[in-house]
């Protein structure tokens, strides 16, 4: 711990050497240094009691509140008082700011708290006592300086110098520990054991007297009277109450005042506060009241602030109420008032032309109904006052206001001297519209009226504006306008189905600005409006287009319910074709699979088409019906051209359609051979880990030549196929290759084999790895592996899943599969309710309306159901 020396001040800086050491570690600034660069240097931020390492900044105030939360500011020098107590929590410790010279009085304190004994006042480290020496339990103290005052307390048990008197009892006698209880400081020949037994001061000589000769009969005869008496009234401490109430009461017989608060026990009896309590004593009157300022500015306007009355009384938490007595009686209207708050505002606009000063009487009481009353004397300050700016003070001024009028001529008319806007002038009256009527549809900017007014002054030039009133839902310049020539026209089109009446109002204004309004109503007249012509004016018409879809429905939707063109329609979202493999050599006319459009909007008619465009090359060779039936339009040769795309579009019955490319696979069929290729098959991919991959081949048939490389055609969607080789193994014929694959994208491969008269190739596979990291799919338990959408080898036959659970089945049609959670399913379909099946189970399905089987059978292009409730075929 560093000390030093407090007025040491090695470099002669006028700053204290333990201030720069504590504050920034060296000797090396000064008065003129400014460390955290703000602006105030150091010697202004120790003046202010800023810190010279936090840069400070100043701003100007906001906005102050109405009333902020009171706060003490020593400005003139105030006496800082703190009150505490040792050990603290004996009492609540306070941090005052009182007058200079004025006095502050502690509470009396008197016996214990817990564990501890009130001993003595100490005021700045010193022990306060009365004339003999003894600790006092109160003190009032002059605050000509700043003060801490603290109330000492001692464990009533502690005895420091095991001399059988408590510590507590000799700090309040003697101040010391250096007595004993033999020991007799007043001389009076009782020891201190003897004088704490009979209750006597230590430090207080007492004096015995043997008695004389008695006289037959005295004026008065004292004696002790057994205190179990009821009609014993004697008072042995003589504090005006009896021994008797006193024990009745609890308080000390022997003593005045029992609990030490300056009070005696019959004083604190008749004011009803506690006689054992020292915290607890008879209220006292107010000693002082405090404004917080007694100036204000002339003109400020009713309830201005001026000040804050405050109070100081005895008695701590203390509640006052701030009565005005009186005013000066000469002034009418009254100048001041009082507020619930001790606030003292203005009640009226002061004049410091009439007044310079006012005279105030105030009364301050209390709970207890105590009060004391002060004098204050209120100064008007002087406001330049110059309204019209001509340099002649207004109240010299004989036309204040600057309109052209003197003040005697603006007060003989009645017009307002000290308002520029008020003048010896008369407003125009009696406006009026030639017309109060607009058609309905009226394009912006036509004609409403002519507006008129009459001016009671020779010569007036009359102008009109429209006004905005408070009931106003909308500004009523969007809709109107007068114009220059004084006409009154519109600003939109206006609806007599939205809004019938407008009401306006027009001023009329003179050169002078003198004014004066009128309210019109204008009517809007209805036009008939009929779009769809089908009898239903527009305004009550659901359906205004008579598109055949309603007006809610098309704005829900976010079509154009004015406009027949404009419908409720979403175009198909995807397009499906059920098999798209065929064998070679077959007729025209061939069926070949069916197309599937999916639409978003309900009971939605479709029709299909093959359309040109990008991958419709082989449109030509193919036929498709409307009902999405695709056929063949030429017989094919797997030899020559074993790969076909064609473009189909699906379309809605509002024209919306969608577009999608199809490879078409013919197959292979079994040929006599002349100079024969090798036969290839593309086996099934075998997934490795994580995005591995093993493409299988082999050579069914070798050909009549030699095979010269095996391999495989890699594709990937967006993506350039590419040929790469496979070693073949010559015993088995098979050859395989390890791709890395990524997950997601739709991947195709065909196996090849190349002699030295062509190449021969397998069917192409097509394969999608899932994507691990996405959360599994409701139809993983019925087969994981899609293909263009189709779960082609699922456990209840091929079907198309959507991620809403529905799903179309090649032969159930649509239907709705809930997961039982233990590999079974739930099928919802309109005709059969709900049915449960699973893999065990399948095609025997359990109704849930029967409460019996139904066993599936597929047929052609369809299927029945075998009812086991009813024992028939449905």
């Amino acid at each position: 711990a560093r000390f030093v020396e407090q007025n040491l001040d090695a470099d002669e800086d006028e700053i204290p050497d333990w201030y720069e050491l504590h504050e920034f570690g060296t000797l090396d600034l000064n008065n003129q240094s400014n460390p955290d660069e703000d602006v105030f240097s150091l010697k202004e931020e120790r003046k202010y009691g800023l810190n010279g390492n936090i840069k400070d900044s100043i701003r100007e105030g906001g906005i102050s509140v109405r009333r902020s939360v009171l706060t003490k500011v020593n400005l003139g020098g105030g006496s800082f008082v703190k009150i505490t107590s040792d050990p603290p929590g004996m009492l609540n410790s306070e941090f005052i700011l009182q007058e200079k010279n004025s006095t502050y009085q502690s509470v009396s304190l008197n016996g214990q708290i817990g564990n501890y004994m009130f001993s003595y006042w100490e005021i700045n480290g010193v022990r306060q006592t009365s004339s003999f020496g003894i600790g006092l339990n109160r003190v009032t103290e002059k605050l000509d300086s700043d003060k801490t005052i603290v109330a000492k307390y001692f464990d009533k048990s502690s005895d420091t110098d095991l001399d059988g008197i408590p510590d507590w009892y000799e700090n309040q006698k003697f101040g010391n520990l250096t007595s004993s209880g033999e020991s007799d400081p007043d001389g009076d020949g009782l020891k201190n054991d003897e004088e704490i037994k009979f209750g006597l001061s230590p430090l207080i000589k007492d004096q015995f007297y043997e008695g004389g000769i008695a006289l037959r009969r005295a004026k008065m005869l004292n004696y002790v009277k057994d205190l179990s008496d009821s009609s014993s009234s004697f008072d042995s401490d003589g504090d005006g109450l009896s021994d008797k109430k006193e024990k009745e009461l609890g308080s000390n017989a022997s003593l005045i005042d029992t609990d030490g608060d300056g009070y005696s026990d019959y004083q604190e009896f008749l004011a009803g506060s506690n006689l054992l309590d020292a915290m607890s004593f008879p209220n006292q009157a107010p000693n002082g009241i405090y404004l917080t300022n007694d100036e204000i500015l002339e003109g400020e306007k009713n309830g201005t602030i001026i000040g804050v009355f405050s109070v100081s009384d005895p008695n701590p938490n203390s509640f006052h109420t701030i009565q005005l007595l009186d005013q000066n009686h000469s002034i009418t209207p009254k100048p001041f008032f009082i507020d619930k708050n001790n606030t003292l505002r203005t009640a009226s606009i002061l004049d410091f032309e009439k007044n310079q000063k006012i005279q105030v009487k105030v009364r301050a009481t209390d709970e207890g109904n105590l009060s004391i009353e002060k004098s204050f004397t209120i100064r008007i300050k002087n406001l330049n006052e110059d309204m019209d700016q001509d340099g002649i003070e207004d109240a010299f001024d004989d036309d204040m206001d600057g309109d052209g009028f003197s003040n005697n001529e603006e007060k003989e008319y009645g017009s307002d001297p000290m308002n520029p806007q008020s003048i010896a002038n008369s407003p125009p009256t009696n406006i009026k519209l030639s017309q109060l009527k607009i058609a309905e549809n009226m394009p912006k900017g036509s004609f409403v009226a002519n507006i008129s007014a009459i001016d009671p002054d020779i010569n007036a030039s009359i102008q009109f504006s429209l006004i905005e009133t408070n009931n106003s839902k909308d500004s009523i310049n969007q809709f109107f306008k007068i114009t220059p020539k004084n006409k009154l026209i519109t600003q939109r089109e206006f609806d007599y189905e939205t809004t019938k009446v407008f009401t306006i109002t027009i001023m009329a204004f003179d050169e002078f600005n003198a004014s004066s309004e009128s309210t019109f109503s204008i009517e809007v007249l209805n036009i008939i409006e009929d779009l769809d012509q089908d009898g239903v004016e527009d305004y009550f018409d659901k359906d205004i287009d008579g598109d055949g879809f309603s007006n809610e429905e098309e704005i829900s939707f976010g079509s154009d319910p004015l406009n027949p063109e404009s419908l409720i329609n979403r175009s198909p979202s995807d397009l499906f074709l059920s098999d798209s493999t065929f064998l070679e050599n077959l007729p025209a006319g061939t069926h070949v699979g069916n197309f599937l459009g999916l639409d978003p909007d309900k009971n939605s008619t479709l029709r299909y088409e093959l359309v040109d465009g990008n991958g419709s090359l082989n449109n030509k060779h193919f036929l498709v019906k409307q009902d999405g039936t695709l056929l063949t339009n030429h017989i094919f040769d797997y030899e020559n051209k074993p790969n076909l795309s064609v473009r189909v579009r699906v379309t809605d019955g509002f024209d919306a359609h969608f577009e999608k490319i199809f490879f078409l696979q013919v197959e292979d069929v079994f040929e006599e051979p002349i100079d024969r290729l090798p036969i290839v098959y593309t086996e099934d991919a075998i997934k490795g880990k994580n995005s591995q991959l093993q493409l299988n081949g082999s050579i069914v048939e070798r050909g009549d030549f030699e095979t010269e490389e095996t391999g495989f055609i890699f594709h990937i969607d967006g993506k350039e196929p590419e040929s790469i080789s496979a070693k073949l193994d010559p015993e088995n014929l098979a050859f395989k290759l390890n791709i890395e694959v990524t997950a997601g994208e739709n991947h195709y491969f065909q196996a090849y084999a190349k002699t030295a008269f062509g190449t021969a190739y397998g069917a192409i596979k097509k394969f999608i790895i899932t994507d691990t990291n996405k959360s599994k799919a409701w139809w993983n338990e019925l087969s994981p592996n899609k293909i263009d959408g189709w779960l082609t080898d699922s456990w209840i036959g091929e079907l198309m899943p959507f991620e809403n659970q529905w799903a179309f089945h090649l032969r159930l049609q649509w239907i709705y599969l809930q997961s039982d959670g233990n590999g079974g399913f739930w099928i919802w379909k309109e005709e059969n309710g709900w049915i449960w099946t699973n893999r065990k189970s399948w095609p025997f399905l359990w109704s849930n309306e029967t409460g019996n089987w139904l066993y599936f059978i597929p047929l052609d292009s369809g299927y029945i159901f075998y009812d086991y409730s009813e024992s028939r075929l449905k």
